[in-house]
């Protein structure tokens, strides 16, 4: 039996090493969303503090489970009676993470540390640890990976025989298919950003969830990314869009478009 489940893609830009700005910037996002009908949301990868490589910043921004991050994230969670998974900088002892949780009503669902470090990545954040969890939500089994770990077939294909309907992909894309052009910081230019640059650009997808055989790769993806990409140096750029696809990769294609105030709308997914 199909279950019916709306998902919202919170497309923002977080400036690197904003924690308190990007904090109250991921907050409204997702209040926005659930206010548009959203069950479960998903914030992009390393939203607080703002996606960043640099060592002695992390450092002083990089919070536990129980810290401000994603306190505010369950209490929002719970305001509306929903999920939301999205990315942290996490510290653990003297170790920084590359962290994504997922936060309902009863608090911490799921915590997961990113796996496959991509880049400069590699000399800041440790190779997480806690292995690929999933776990039983009102709308079925969830998984949670990031970014980079989807270039590595085998970590959807692991968190599907474990059950997974759904995994959400909290993720800062560099995509390389666009022409925009990209600032010292890796962010997108002035020009390019527009009068509506650092505004949620949500996207309320509905889809109906179906029970599979597990060997087959996840149900569905939701996968969100910020309008910017990971490095300063490659010309490509990051797509900076949003989108939900099923367990053969095809998007999910939504029928109406958010308004371009931000503000949520109702999106439905074929």
């Amino acid at each position: 039996m199909s279950r019916p489940l709306a998902i919202g893609l919170a497309q923002i830009t977080g400036e690197p090493y904003a924690g308190e700005d990007n904090r109250r910037l991921s907050v409204r996002a997702a209040t926005e969303l659930f206010a548009g009908g959203a069950q479960l949301v998903v914030l992009p990868e390393l939203i607080v503090p703002g996606y960043g490589t640099d060592p002695s910043r992390l450092e002083a921004l990089a919070e536990t489970l129980d810290g401000p991050t994603v306190t505010a994230w369950a209490q929002a969670a719970a305001d509306a009676g929903g999920y939301l998974a999205g990315g942290i900088c996490e510290r653990d002892g003297d170790r920084l993470y590359d962290s994504a949780v997922l936060v309902g009503p009863e608090g911490v669902v799921l915590h997961y540390r990113k796996l496959h470090l991509f880049g400069e990545e590699k000399s800041v954040f440790a190779v997480g640890d806690v292995g690929l969890p999933v776990a039983r939500t009102p709308f079925g089994v969830v998984g949670l990976c990031i970014c980079y770990d989807l270039r590595f077939v085998e970590t959807i294909r692991a968190l599907s025989l474990m059950g997974a309907e759904l995994v959400c992909v909290p993720t800062a894309w560099l995509s390389g298919f666009n022409s925009r052009r990209w600032d010292a910081e890796g962010l997108l230019s002035a020009g390019a950003r527009g009068a509506g640059a650092g505004r949620p650009r949500p996207d309320v997808h509905r889809v109906r969830l179906a029970s599979r055989r597990c060997d087959r790769v996840s149900r569905l993806l939701g996968a969100v990314r910020p309008l910017r990409r990971h490095h300063h140096r490659p010309p490509t750029g990051e797509r900076g869009r949003a989108g939900a696809c099923d367990r053969r990769s095809r998007p999910r294609a939504p029928r109406a478009r958010a308004s371009a105030g931000g503000r949520a709308a109702g999106r439905s997914a074929h």
